[in-house]
């Protein structure tokens, strides 16, 4: 069954406490969030939130606010998307270098396992869905290229999946007939409806980005601090969708940062005009902080040591 796990309301609370109370029921329930200031005196807040199986709806109503997630240099407990719905007002929401927007009757997926903010209109009345990873990939193939992208609040999809969440926010939790794990995967099928154009979508547009990505790492190979968020950060997507991608491309970042650094290498080593340039200058125009090391690593893929190479190249 459908069961309340949490109800808060700043009418319980003293006019000079309610913002610092909603805070600290924010941190302690929806999430490890870091809140902008905001006029106090006029401030009130109210959630409730429910289990259904795997899912946990999270119905939020509250004055204009602003906050951010910071997850850098934090592993997550538990790695989770949120799929936000706007009942009424604004919800701006920043993440990976994108900036999307979304109002009354708007979808936004919101990847919590990397840094975001967002700032609502004067009022915000939402329902947060927030799922497991690795349930919400039995639904959708590819979760991660469906963060912040804009969703047709007038398809039919997204209205039916709307009038379903606002239903299992607002009726008592013994009206519901139906056991929590049916209805979970319910909304996991309006889900992948709704999405499952722009999956199809964004096909061609990541493999052009996967592209894009390689190149990126191939052109800075000889920065020796280059690193995946580097990488992403160009591409504005999160360093875990980086990863992602390449991994179904059947790569990683260390091994196309490493054949581009050995690539140039080999190639260096073949040019007349490097011809008497030290073996370990070599390395470090190639990204390789410790010549031991290069020179490993260049035997591993070369079957040669880098010097034996450039003997080979001119002999």
């Amino acid at each position: 069954m459908i069961a309340e796990h949490h109800r808060w309301s700043s009418g319980s609370s003293l006019i000079p406490r309610a913002f610092s109370d909603w805070v600290e029921e924010a941190r302690a329930h929806i999430g490890d969030l870091e809140f902008g200031p905001v006029d106090e005196a006029d401030f009130h807040a109210r959630f409730v939130q429910r289990r259904i199986g795997p899912v946990e709806l999270t119905a939020i109503h509250a004055s204009q606010s602003r906050a951010e997630r910071r997850v850098s240099g934090k592993r997550p407990a538990a790695m989770r998307y949120d799929l936000k719905y706007i009942r009424e007002g604004t919800l701006r929401i920043e993440q990976n270098g994108q900036v999307v927007e979304a109002g009354r009757g708007g979808f936004v997926l919101v990847d919590n396992n990397s840094d975001f903010r967002f700032e609502t209109s004067s009022k915000i009345d939402c329902i947060c869905v927030s799922v497991d990873e690795t349930w919400l990939r039995t639904k959708l193939l590819d979760p991660a290229a469906c963060v912040l992208q804009p969703v047709d609040r007038k398809s039919a999809w997204a209205r039916a999946l709307g009038l379903m969440l606002s239903e299992l926010a607002d009726l008592p939790p013994g009206d519901h007939a139906l056991p929590a794990e049916v209805i979970a995967e319910q909304l996991a099928g309006f889900m992948m409806l709704m999405f499952q154009g722009f999956e199809v979508q964004t096909t061609s547009y990541k493999q052009k980005l996967i592209r894009s990505l390689v190149r990126s790492i191939q052109a800075n190979h000889y920065d020796p601090e280059i690193t995946p968020a580097m990488i992403a950060s160009q591409h504005r997507i999160s360093k875990r969708y980086l990863h992602a991608l390449l991994a179904t491309a059947g790569t990683t970042f260390g091994r196309e940062l490493l054949h581009a650094r050995i690539e140039r290498a080999r190639s260096m080593l073949e040019d007349e005009r490097y011809r008497f340039t030290a073996v370990n200058e070599i390395a470090m125009k190639c990204g390789f902080l410790d010549p031991a090391h290069f020179t490993r690593r260049f035997r591993t893929l070369q079957g040669r040591t880098p010097s034996e190479y450039r003997s080979g190249a001119f002999t």
